[in-house]
Protein backbone atom coordinates (compact mmCIF):
# COMPACT_ATOMS: atom_id res chain seq x y z
CA UNK A 1 0.00 0.00 0.00
CA UNK A 2 1.32 3.52 -1.10
CA UNK A 3 1.73 6.06 1.97
CA UNK A 4 -0.39 9.48 1.25
CA UNK A 5 1.80 12.48 2.49
CA UNK A 6 0.33 16.09 1.99
CA UNK A 7 2.76 19.62 1.92
CA UNK A 8 2.17 21.83 4.78
CA UNK A 9 3.94 25.14 5.49
CA UNK A 10 4.55 27.11 8.72
CA UNK A 11 5.96 30.61 8.68
CA UNK A 12 8.95 30.63 10.96
CA UNK A 13 11.26 33.32 11.59
CA UNK A 14 14.94 32.20 11.54
CA UNK A 15 18.33 35.12 11.30
CA UNK A 16 20.53 32.86 8.69
CA UNK A 17 18.38 34.24 6.03
CA UNK A 18 20.30 36.70 3.33
CA UNK A 19 19.40 40.54 4.90
CA UNK A 20 16.48 41.99 2.82
CA UNK A 21 16.93 44.49 0.24
CA UNK A 22 13.46 46.21 -1.00
CA UNK A 23 13.98 50.13 -1.75
CA UNK A 24 14.60 51.97 1.46
CA UNK A 25 12.67 51.18 4.09
CA UNK A 26 13.92 51.21 7.38
CA UNK A 27 14.04 47.13 9.52
CA UNK A 28 10.98 47.09 10.83
CA UNK A 29 10.93 46.71 15.08
CA UNK A 30 11.69 43.62 16.66
CA UNK A 31 9.01 43.32 18.62
CA UNK A 32 6.69 43.15 15.28
CA UNK A 33 4.19 40.27 15.45
CA UNK A 34 3.11 37.90 12.88
CA UNK A 35 -0.60 37.93 13.58
CA UNK A 36 -1.76 36.06 10.21
CA UNK A 37 -0.90 34.19 7.20
CA UNK A 38 -2.61 31.65 4.92
CA UNK A 39 -0.93 28.64 4.80
CA UNK A 40 0.37 29.05 0.82
CA UNK A 41 -1.83 26.97 -1.92
CA UNK A 42 0.81 24.09 -2.84
CA UNK A 43 1.83 22.31 -6.54
CA UNK A 44 0.68 19.06 -6.71
CA UNK A 45 2.79 16.77 -4.39
CA UNK A 46 1.95 13.77 -6.18
CA UNK A 47 5.09 15.07 -8.92
CA UNK A 48 6.78 17.85 -6.95
CA UNK A 49 7.36 16.63 -3.45
CA UNK A 50 9.91 19.14 -1.55
CA UNK A 51 11.04 19.99 2.20
CA UNK A 52 12.72 23.33 3.11
CA UNK A 53 12.41 26.90 2.88
CA UNK A 54 11.95 29.92 0.60
CA UNK A 55 13.06 33.45 2.55
CA UNK A 56 11.01 35.97 1.40
CA UNK A 57 11.82 40.31 2.16
CA UNK A 58 8.68 41.76 2.91
CA UNK A 59 7.40 45.56 2.83
CA UNK A 60 4.73 46.04 6.05
CA UNK A 61 2.55 49.04 5.71
CA UNK A 62 1.75 50.57 9.32
CA UNK A 63 -1.55 48.79 9.01
CA UNK A 64 0.14 45.23 9.31
CA UNK A 65 0.01 44.45 5.50
CA UNK A 66 2.31 43.09 3.33
CA UNK A 67 2.61 45.64 0.29
CA UNK A 68 5.73 43.86 -1.02
CA UNK A 69 7.23 40.45 -1.24
CA UNK A 70 10.13 39.39 -3.27
CA UNK A 71 12.42 35.55 -2.71
CA UNK A 72 15.44 36.80 -1.32
CA UNK A 73 16.21 32.56 -1.34
CA UNK A 74 14.89 28.95 -1.69
CA UNK A 75 16.58 25.92 0.00
CA UNK A 76 14.23 22.97 -1.00
CA UNK A 77 15.38 19.25 -1.05
CA UNK A 78 13.59 16.59 -3.33
CA UNK A 79 11.53 13.70 -0.87
CA UNK A 80 11.03 10.49 -2.54
CA UNK A 81 12.25 11.38 -5.76
CA UNK A 82 15.47 12.95 -7.17
CA UNK A 83 16.42 15.25 -10.08
CA UNK A 84 13.58 17.04 -10.29
CA UNK A 85 13.03 21.29 -10.19
CA UNK A 86 10.93 22.69 -7.45
CA UNK A 87 8.09 24.29 -9.58
CA UNK A 88 5.77 26.82 -7.98
CA UNK A 89 7.44 26.89 -4.22
CA UNK A 90 8.62 30.38 -4.55
CA UNK A 91 5.66 31.49 -5.89
CA UNK A 92 3.19 30.28 -3.52
CA UNK A 93 5.49 31.35 -0.72
CA UNK A 94 5.34 35.08 -2.12
CA UNK A 95 1.22 34.63 -2.81
CA UNK A 96 0.59 33.79 0.78
CA UNK A 97 3.08 36.45 2.58
CA UNK A 98 0.65 38.72 0.84
CA UNK A 99 -2.00 37.39 2.74
CA UNK A 100 -0.14 38.30 6.07
CA UNK A 101 -0.65 40.80 8.71
CA UNK A 102 1.46 41.72 11.49
CA UNK A 103 0.56 44.03 14.31
CA UNK A 104 0.98 47.55 13.12
CA UNK A 105 4.05 49.40 12.77
CA UNK A 106 4.66 52.79 13.39
CA UNK A 107 5.68 53.52 9.95
CA UNK A 108 6.61 51.43 6.62
CA UNK A 109 9.03 49.22 7.25
CA UNK A 110 10.59 45.97 5.78
CA UNK A 111 11.80 42.33 7.07
CA UNK A 112 12.79 38.74 6.15
CA UNK A 113 10.09 36.44 6.47
CA UNK A 114 10.85 32.63 5.62
CA UNK A 115 8.08 30.01 4.78
CA UNK A 116 8.34 26.43 5.10
CA UNK A 117 7.39 23.64 3.78
CA UNK A 118 6.81 19.83 5.16
CA UNK A 119 5.65 16.93 4.06
CA UNK A 120 3.31 15.23 6.91
CA UNK A 121 1.82 11.92 7.00
CA UNK A 122 -2.25 12.29 5.84
CA UNK A 123 -4.90 11.16 7.96
CA UNK A 124 -7.69 8.83 6.66
CA UNK A 125 -10.60 10.09 7.27
CA UNK A 126 -14.18 8.21 6.59
CA UNK A 127 -16.93 9.53 4.14
CA UNK A 128 -18.25 11.86 6.60
CA UNK A 129 -14.84 13.54 6.69
CA UNK A 130 -14.45 13.48 10.31
CA UNK A 131 -12.42 10.48 10.85
CA UNK A 132 -15.19 8.68 13.67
Amino acid sequence: MRACHRITAACLFAAAWPSAVLATWPSCPSSMVLRHMDPPRLPAATENTFEGSVALAVVVSPDGHVTQARVLASRLTPVGHGGRAAKGYEAAAVDAARTARFSSPPLTCQRNLPVRFAVVEATALDDHGGGH
